[in-house]
């Protein structure tokens, strides 16, 4: 459903719950609630969960899964969106994050892959590839690709 927000000013708060499990563990990861009330003069409740698996030293694997449930001018939605991560790190020095996401809503899917280079301890270099594309619609093949270089350098003084 398309909701159109009217121009004004809006103030909301919202509270977090969280619980991590322990990091170090073979198996760990997060939950979070997190309730909006007064959410552009509605309601939004946010579900979060991330199940994380360390398979061995150097692979791991995470999903996470968010519900945004909400109210806004009398129109209910809801959204998910879905991430799923797969980490390997061929050494201390060469790490690499491989991530795809979907939201339901926006209809977007999204591939992102991201090799990274410690080759001093504060200093990294990056590169990152992202595609996505919108789904659903058959004729509609725009896809948005970049790829980008970061470094990071620290100067000694």
């Amino acid at each position: 459903p398309v909701v159109e927000i009217p121009a004004g000013d809006y103030n909301w708060w919202y509270g977090r719950l969280r619980y991590t499990a322990n990091p170090a563990r073979r198996l760990s990861g997060s939950f979070e609630v997190s309730p909006t009330p007064g959410y552009y003069g509605g309601t939004l409740m946010e579900y979060t969960i991330n199940p994380r698996l360390q398979l061995t030293d150097k692979a791991a694997v995470q999903v996470g899964y968010r519900i945004n449930d909400g109210r806004v001018q009398e129109t209910d939605f809801t959204d998910h969106v879905v991430n799923f991560q797969v980490y390997y790190n061929f050494s201390n020095r060469w790490l690499t994050t491989t991530t795809f996401q979907y939201n339901n809503t926006d209809a977007f899917a999204g591939l992102k892959f991201r090799l990274n280079y410690i080759f001093r301890t504060g200093d990294d270099f990056f590169l990152v590839y992202n595609e996505g594309r919108r789904l659903g619609d058959v004729f509609d093949d725009r896809k948005d690709r970049s790829l980008q270089a970061k470094l990071t350098y620290s100067f000694d003084f």
